[in-house]
Formats: structure tokens, sequence, C-alpha cells
């Protein structure tokens, strides 16, 4: 085992040794000690044989089982706390069932007597019980997302990391490029990609963002099976040495853009609204800001969609809630910003929609629409059209099976307007101080208006 098994395996040993208090004195003197070695032996093989997982399942199956074994036991026992057991009559189920929660009650009161009068060591149970809490959801939490949850790509079972031994030093490593490229070229069974991550700073209007970065071979996206929602992937011979850098941006980068806008940092504790929420990516998004301490309501009439999206942020933090965006079931001024991404060109009525974002905002709270558009560059818009409204759909179809998913993109897209008329809507419906930023030549644009 591990130090950190060994850790583990010893708080957890406590933790049982503490639910042996459920237990009758009588039968905790007589097989406390027994019960609690032979979990601690249960966990170690688990450790032992099977990892971290195993480990933890061991853990919470033992400690579950004493806890409710405790609490029948001690139920089973309540007619030893009668006086003339010897005298006492048949009794049915019922009977039985009101003496066990007669004991009950009794051992809680005396436990709450205790609490009262014992204030350190009220303290104690309670740190002990916020330290076990705590330490399970961790536990279930890392197990979830490193061993169970499947990773996002094809074939997700297959997929490898490889590392080079470094003998002298004694310790794996990242490979060299040179030894990437020698691989690749010689493997037959293996499909190879590198990637390597360093540092970016974004510049242009407002303030600097940094950027998380990677370098990558052209098959990158070939190798894990994704494809980009815009664009195209890497061409092999943008892989040679002279040639410009290309760069695929992840949509995180708008979100980013758009929470930016919002100016959340005023109101750090507030309540904010994720209009048209889809898999609740946004409100995750600003959940995870450093000094984020607010709450967000997630708000789509798409049911599986929110439900897709439960457990990117804590519920305490975002709250999926189905909802029409123009009748929103929050109150007046309760909101302190709101932001919607890609979702309010299908709101059937716009500028009911932008109506009732106005209503639920409070005054000085800012409205942050983030949206595709049709570049205005002729180049630009040449090209955009070639791909949105043929090749997508061509393509999209053909992997999806559902070519008109695709279709109908271009299409409300080429219906929605554009950044002027969208923000002279804005006004109309009574934000002030309207105004919009361009994306990545124009097929985005980030709308923000405040309600004075």
């Amino acid at each position: 085992m591990t130090a950190r098994d060994r850790r583990t395996v010893r708080a957890a040993a406590w933790c049982h040794r503490r639910l042996l208090g459920l237990y009758p004195a009588t039968f905790r003197v007589e097989y406390g000690a027994a019960m609690t070695q032979a979990f601690r032996d249960r966990c170690r093989a688990a450790a032992a044989d099977r990892g971290l997982a195993a480990l933890a399942r061991a853990v919470v199956a033992g400690l579950a089982d004493a806890a409710i074994s405790g609490v029948l036991e001690r139920a089973s026992a309540g007619p030893d706390l009668l006086p003339a057991r010897a005298t006492l009559p048949a009794v049915t189920v019922a009977s039985r069932v009101s003496i066990a929660v007669g004991a009950a009650g009794r051992e809680l009161r005396l436990a709450a007597r205790r609490l009262v009068r014992e204030p350190t060591f009220t303290l104690v149970v309670v740190a002990t019980l916020a330290i076990g809490i705590g330490a399970a959801t961790t536990i279930f939490s890392v197990v979830h997302g490193v061993l169970l949850q499947p990773l996002p790509y094809r074939d997700a079972d297959r997929v490898v990391t490889l590392w080079q031994w470094n003998q002298p030093k004694g310790i794996d490593e990242a490979p060299s490029p040179a030894n990437f490229l020698d691989w690749r070229d010689a493997s037959r069974t293996l499909d190879l990609a590198a990637a390597e991550p360093f540092g970016v700073d974004l510049t242009g209007s407002g303030d600097p963002i940094g950027l998380e970065t990677w370098r990558v071979s052209e098959r990158f996206f070939d190798v894990l099976g994704v494809t980009p929602a815009l664009g195209r992937v890497f061409l092999p011979e943008e892989h040679q040495t002279g040639r410009n850098y290309v760069a695929l941006l992840s949509d995180r980068l708008w979100r980013r853009r758009a929470l930016r806008a919002l100016g959340w940092t005023a109101a750090p504790d507030g309540r904010y609204l994720d209009l048209c929420a889809g898999t609740l990516d946004v409100g995750a998004e600003l959940s995870r800001q450093r000094g984020f301490a607010g709450f967000i309501v997630g708000a789509d009439f798409a049911v599986p969609m929110l439900r897709a999206g439960v457990g990117k942020a804590p519920a305490g933090v975002l709250a999926p809630v189905a909802a029409d965006a123009q009748q929103l079931p929050l109150g007046d001024h309760s909101m302190h910003g709101a932001t919607v991404a890609f979702g309010i060109r299908n709101v059937a009525s716009l500028d009911r929609g932008l109506a009732e974002v106005f209503r639920v905002l409070r005054s000085g709270a800012r409205f942050v629409i983030l949206e595709f558009t049709t570049p205005r560059s002729t180049i630009v818009r040449t090209l955009y059209h070639a791909y949105f409204h043929h090749l997508l759909p061509f393509i999209g179809g053909v992997i999806s099976g559902h070519r008109t998913a695709y279709k109908y993109l271009p299409r409300s897209v080429a219906h929605f307007p554009a950044e002027p008329a969208l923000a002279r809507r804005m006004s109309d419906a009574g934000f002030v101080d309207v105004r919009w930023e361009s994306l990545s030549l124009g097929i985005a644009a980030i709308h923000v208006g405040r309600k004075p």
C-alpha cells in the first residue's frame, strides 16, 4: 500500500471505532476490537489488490454496515432496559417497534443532555461529522471524476498516455519531440499524437486575457476523434517548419469574455441568471471564476439538456430550472446580472425575452448576450456561408444522421438581427449603455446592456 492508502485506512478505522458507540455496551466490549480489526484488514486487502477505487468502496461499505447494524442491535436490545424482564408477556411486532422507538428516544435524550453539558465534546462531535462527510464527498468526487466517468472521446477506453523512462534520473518524463516523431513513424499498432502546454496572452479591446494553450501535432484531433463545431482541424502541411501558425479556439474563450463583460466582480455573492442555459456550460464557467461566491439560476425549457449538465457545478452554486425565457419564475429586481450564450435567437419573441430579463434584473445590473452573427467582411462572409450553409450540414448529417438540425443552425443565425439591430432592440427594451464587440472575424458577437 502507498502512504496515502495507509493514512486512509487509519482514518477509516478511527471512524469505525466511533461508530461502534451505536452498539450496546456489552456487545461493544465483547466484539468491538475484533470488528474494527476485521474492518481494517478488509480495507488493507482492497487497497493492496485493486487500488483507490476498491479501498473507497470498502471504506464506505464497512462504515455504512457498522452504522446500520449498530442502530438495529441497539433497537433489539431495547427490552433489556426495562425492569422485570422475566415477567414480560409475549410481545407483538408492534410492541417490539414501540419498545425500540422508546429505547432510541431515551438514548437520544441522554446524548442531547451530554452535548449541552459538554460544549467541548459537542465541538469535537460536530467537527468529526464535518470532516467525515467532507472526506467521503471528496473520495466519491475523485473516484467518479478520475476512474468512473468516461473521457469525452471516441473509443475512450483505448486512449493511453505514453511516457519515456529516464534511466539516469530514475523517473518518467514526457517524450522529446524527436522521440515522438520516431515512435509515430515506427509504430504499426498505435495511432500517436503529441501535445505540449504553454502560455499565451490574448490582447485587443479591454485587458489582456491569459489563455490555456497547447501546441499539438497535426493529427491530434483525429486521434481523439474530435471534430470542431465550426471550421476545420489542422492539415498535415501546416505541421511543417516555416509555416504560419494556425490556431483552433474553444468557445470557452468566448464565454470567458462574456463573463468578464458581465461585471460579476461588483457583486461576487449575488444572484445571476443564465438564460437558455442548455447543458449549463456558462453557469459552470461562472461558478469556477476565482472569487465568485454567488448563486446561479440556469433556466431552459429543454429539461433533458438541463439534466445532462447536472454535476458541472455544485448544486448549492448552480441550480437548473425548467422555464420559458418569456415567462421566468423569478421575482422582479431579483438578479444581479444575466447572460445568454447562443440561445437568444431561439426565443419565440425576442422582444418579450428582452423585456422579461429587464424585469428580473436589479438596477445597475448588466445583461450580456453572446451569439453567432454574420461576418461583415465580404471575403470572410463568402467563406463562412459556404461552410456554414453547405459543408457543415453535409458533414454533420453524415456523422450524426440528423442533417435537419445542422441546417437549422445557419438558418436561425441568418434570420437573427445583425449587431446594430440587436443593440437597438435592447435599447427599446429599456437597457442603457448598450454596446457590442465582434469576435473571431465577426462570426460571433457580445452585446452588453445595463438596466438603469
